[in-house]
């Protein structure tokens, strides 16, 4: 995974829940490009939800618990 792409997953990951559009807020992009990173991590962790994602990204070790 790309550095933005683990940095969206963090933001996702936090408790507080942000959505697409307020992790594009805190990092200053916009909110299809969040969309798109987080398609793309999908589709690199062979999931289809965001849940699947952030699941997977805690199981893995991607992201701190």
């Amino acid at each position: 995974m790309s550095p933005r792409e683990l940095e969206v997953l963090q933001l996702a990951c936090t408790a507080e829940e942000l959505s697409c559009k307020g992790i594009a807020e805190k990092l200053g992009i916009g909110t299809r490009t969040v969309e798109s990173h987080i398609r793309n991590m999908c589709g690199k962790l062979g999931v289809s939800t965001r849940t699947g994602l952030l699941l997977t990204a805690l199981r893995w070790g991607l992201v701190p618990t």
